[in-house]
């Protein structure tokens, strides 16, 4: 399976390439953000038939928001 997005941007853009890849507003919470990881995880992971690289781009993005997010 492929991610839905191309190239990861990095840089000054990282943080909005992972809020795409989330597709989340500015304001996070900590529920969504998890709520979301999981849909992907479930498409994704390697155990269910995804790409490893991807899910390592999706556990990225997870800590970065993570990190940012409100309670």
């Amino acid at each position: 399976a492929r991610l839905p997005f191309g190239q990861m941007e990095l840089g000054a853009a990282r943080e909005h390439a992972y809020r795409n890849l989330y597709s989340l507003d500015y304001i996070i919470e900590r529920k969504d953000l998890a709520r979301k990881r999981k849909i992907m995880a479930k498409k994704f992971h390697p155990d269910t038939g995804g790409d490893g690289k991807a899910m390592t781009v999706i556990n990225e993005a997870y800590e970065y928001l993570l990190s940012r997010a409100s309670a």
